[in-house]
């Protein structure tokens, strides 16, 4: 059975939020290029070929398009991006969705890992609800551990 939510807007910012920059590759699921319409977004990955993340122009939380996850498996799957970090900085993870399925939920998820690529630790943020409404998902302020040089920020969706 097919699970679908929708995504908009994710930011990764580093520090405080007045001085913040958005770490992101494509925030905003603005650009389509490199594998157009049936995704995923540029600079974005799937973790599964039992998920897609298509283009999405009719449910938007604002911009052009959103990102409309789809997957077929019950294993948790996710749609991620890997980014640099600098070990005690504070970063935090957000996007909004629109889980109106009863079928599944999303969370936001942040994995921590050193230089050999190895992971040290992860925050994993409460679920989505099924609801009509569009949902901020927010990690709040979580500091790399020591020896952190990238954090893989994840969109996790669940059956």
């Amino acid at each position: 059975m097919k699970k679908i939510i929708l995504l908009f807007l994710g930011s990764l910012v580093c520090g405080s939020f007045l001085i913040g920059q958005n770490l992101l590759t494509n925030p905003g699921f603005e650009d389509w290029t490199t594998n157009g319409a049936p995704g995923p977004p540029d600079g974005w990955s799937l973790s599964s070929g039992s998920m897609t993340a298509s283009q999405e122009s009719s449910t938007i939380h604002g911009g052009t398009y959103a990102v409309n996850l789809t997957w077929t498996t019950t294993s948790t799957v996710q749609m991620e991006q890997y980014v640099p970090v600098t070990a005690g900085g504070s970063y935090e993870f957000s996007f909004w969705a629109f889980d109106n399925f009863p079928e599944g939920r999303a969370r936001v998820a942040m994995r921590w890992y050193d230089a050999t690529n190895s992971f040290i630790s992860g925050y994993y943020g409460d679920y989505t609800t099924d609801s009509p409404d569009w949902q901020q998902l927010v990690s709040g302020t979580q500091t790399a551990p020591a020896g952190a040089v990238e954090v893989h920020v994840e969109v996790r969706v669940y059956d």
